[in-house]
């Protein structure tokens, strides 16, 4: 990845990312299917910079952020100024639709669709994941390693998300120099594989997916399962290919992201 000057850089990683409310002492309802699997990463796309985000990414993905259950409950973890925390995944969304409002009355588009394992992680994988996660809350956000190009104590979104999964033993981080998208690009292999589903948001309310694992090169309707409490729109069926291509670069939406 090209590096950028410090400015640029800071707008890169901070210019979608949500700006979490105060943590609420216990997580509120969720207005989602509470079914999401431990490990699911959700993505954001779109917003004001990101012409110079692909420039620089080759990609317009710009924010990643991790679910982990603690008990019953799944929560957001994300890098975010000024620090690493974490906030229900209930409020989490809600946020994202505000935003997501907010910025089409701008006319500035943001949506973001959410990745989740087909096949769950294991006990060993998750608590090393949580682990991990649980350990890096508070610590500062900081892109001074992406642009220094060593480590340092603080750290980025899509580097902290990287380093989660890769407790799980499931793919290689790439530290200081991961993107949002070259993380998307890391997951598509695993995707391809059949071993995430991914699911997207388009709009405030709108749910459906694509269960890209099943499709392998045939033609496919609807999605299997019952993940998600949704239905796949008739027009949205695709073939393994179209499932993966365009994802991540500008004017693609297939997907409705």
């Amino acid at each position: 990845m090209k590096r950028l000057a410090l400015p640029l850089a800071v707008l890169f990683f901070a210019s979608c990312t949500p700006t979490p409310p105060s943590q609420p002492s216990k997580p509120s309802p969720l207005p989602y299917d509470a079914g999401l699997r431990d490990g699911s990463v959700i993505f954001l796309r779109g917003g004001l910079l990101v012409g110079p985000i692909y420039r620089h990414t080759d990609s317009d993905l710009t924010h990643a952020a991790i679910v982990l259950y603690h008990g019953h409950d799944p929560w957001v973890y994300e890098a975010v100024p000024p620090y690493v925390r974490r906030m229900p995944l209930g409020d989490y969304i809600r946020l994202l639709e505000e935003k997501s409002r907010e910025r089409f009355e701008q006319k500035r588009k943001m949506s973001w669709f959410i990745i989740q394992p087909r096949v769950r992680y294991g006990p060993l994988e998750l608590n090393a994941m949580r682990h991990h996660a649980e350990s890096q809350l508070g610590r500062p956000y900081m892109l001074r390693g992406w642009w220094k190009g060593h480590e340092v104590r603080g750290i980025f979104c899509s580097q902290l998300v990287g380093d989660i999964i890769e407790r799980s033993g499931k793919i290689e981080a790439g530290g200081i120099h991961e993107s949002p998208g070259s993380l998307f690009q890391k997951l598509t292999p695993v995707l391809r594989g059949g071993a995430v589903k991914i699911i997207h948001y388009p709009e405030a309310r709108q749910v459906f997916s694509f269960d890209c694992g099943a499709m392998r090169g045939s033609r496919s309707g609807g999605q299997r399962g019952g993940d998600l409490a949704s239905e796949t729109p008739p027009s949205e069926t695709a073939t393994a290919g179209d499932c993966f291509k365009g994802l991540g670069t500008p004017g693609h939406n297939r997907s409705g992201v």
